[in-house]
């Protein structure tokens, strides 16, 4: 073909009468993908950047138009990646090579096929015993955002918009946290299409310059100038002094009654004495002075103390 379409198979014939495309789906061995409807409950749908071209056993080719997920809890992405197909407008079609690829474990007897994953049972279903294929629910899909069901964004514009949305990581920073599965509810936000579509945010390489500020290591001289005009000759509590430069502090004296007023803290004994052998620490604040003193003691002292033990 000339176009740039990935050729996919479908080997198997659908003959089975209408039933309710919503949410049954034909476990078929036969379809390399997962093709549903367009009425189909997924999740995350976005249009495709690499349409599919499906040939149906006629000869006929049928094409994708949508990427989507199924909403089959439990399964890694691998393996509920699905392609939207308008040509197919009755039923579905579940690949069971898919799910064996992700590492499923399927089993068929007479009437059931069940899909185990790590042990755990994920799907199940029933043989129709009109047409003799097993067909399965899907579970009701979960409420789509505002986000997947206004418009119609192509893959590249989404992209960006969540990468904006982040803050404008840098892409190998979002590329390890896609690949951890940090960022599960971002729809077509994958490991594998943030290498495809790239987005170019100018934020995101202003926000990670290495460049250093200019000026945080000045080597000038700053110029110093009087401040004549600012200060009165006549201020009584600010008198002008020739040749000095602009006020920074100032000094004042303040009158207060003493109140004989001390805090101590006794701490209890340290694990460790000091060189000195000193296990206890006595902490003394003097309110009046602001004179915070501390004393060091080698045995507990059981009897009152006085302030005048430290000198105070």
């Amino acid at each position: 073909m000339s176009h740039a379409y990935s050729t996919c198979f479908l080997l198997s014939s659908i003959t089975a009468p209408p039933a309710n495309p919503t949410f049954t789906l034909i476990a078929d061995s036969g379809a390399s993908a997962h093709f549903v409807t367009v009425s189909a409950p997924i999740l995350n749908k976005i249009a495709t950047t690499h349409p599919l071209a499906i040939q149906t056993p006629n000869g006929t080719l049928m094409h994708s138009t949508h990427e989507a997920t199924l909403n089959i809890p439990g399964l890694p992405e691998s393996a509920t990646k699905a392609h939207i197909v308008p040509a197919l407008s009755t039923h579905s079609l579940l690949s069971l090579g898919t799910l064996c690829d992700a590492g499923c474990l399927i089993s068929f007897d007479k009437e059931r096929v069940l899909v185990h994953y790590q042990e755990e049972l994920i799907l199940s279903g029933a043989r129709c015993p009109t047409t003799g294929l097993w067909q399965m629910e899907l579970p009701a899909p979960l409420p789509q955002s505002a986000l997947t069901t206004i418009g119609d964004p192509k893959l590249p514009e989404l992209l960006k918009f969540y990468h904006a949305s982040l803050g404008s990581p840098s892409l190998r920073t979002l590329e390890a946290a896609l690949s951890k599965g940090l960022l599960p509810h971002f729809p077509g936000l994958t490991a594998s299409n943030l290498p495809q579509h790239p987005p170019a945010s100018i934020a995101m390489h202003k926000g990670h310059m290495k460049a250093l500020r200019q000026g945080i290591r000045s080597t000038k001289t700053p110029a110093t100038t009087t401040n004549v005009d600012a200060v009165n000759d006549t201020d009584l509590f600010f008198p002008l002094q020739e040749g000095t430069v602009a006020t920074r502090h100032h000094c004042y004296a303040s009158f207060f009654q003493p109140t004989g007023q001390i805090y101590t803290d006794q701490t209890g004994k340290v694990f460790n004495p000091s060189l000195n052998g000193n296990q206890y620490i006595m902490v003394l604040y003097d309110y009046d002075r602001m004179l915070l003193y501390h004393s060091y003691e080698g045995e507990k002292v059981l009897q009152p103390i006085a302030p005048s033990r430290y000198g105070l």
